[in-house]
């Protein structure tokens, strides 16, 4: 069966059905260590204060809306692409996770600049002289990256 499948020479097949059992990798996006404070709040933490929301805070998700929102779709093509250039034999699995967390980081930040609803009070923006949300210092979308982890 394997022949009929891959062609004449097995060997790839074989691999493929190999790394089928083995433990899957994984690809996480977000911020993880930003390495300072904002007025004593890490980054990390504002970006889950406005990932999802507190009492003076409103939601403006940016990781969960990029992939289970209006980016599903091309997350779902980029690793369509991404596993069809494994099983040709075009790229590793290390190479495919880190050109998924690459891409998927750019994502989050294109959501970030999309100016996230719901608009900002009259006095924040006032106050940055601005009125796109969640982008100020720009501490915040640059500490957006990914890691590939086991």
């Amino acid at each position: 069966m394997t022949k009929e499948l891959g062609g004449g020479d097995d060997s790839r097949w074989k691999a493929i059905l190999a790394a089928v059992g083995k433990p899957r990798r994984k690809v996480r996006v977000g911020v993880f260590d930003d390495g300072g404070l904002e007025n004593g709040v890490s980054i990390a933490e504002i970006a889950a204060f406005h990932e999802f929301g507190t009492s003076t805070i409103p939601e403006r998700s940016f990781l969960r809306s990029t992939f289970y929102g209006h980016g599903a779709d091309g997350l779902k093509a980029m690793c369509a692409k991404l596993v069809a250039a494994i099983i040709a034999g075009k790229m590793d699995e290390t190479q495919a996770l880190g050109l998924l967390g690459t891409w998927a980081a750019a994502e989050v930040k294109k959501t970030i600049r999309s100016n996230i609803a719901p608009a900002l009070a009259p006095e924040t923006i006032a106050r940055k002289g601005s009125s796109v949300a969640l982008v100020d210092t720009g501490q915040l979308i640059n500490a957006i990256t990914f890691a590939v982890e086991d």
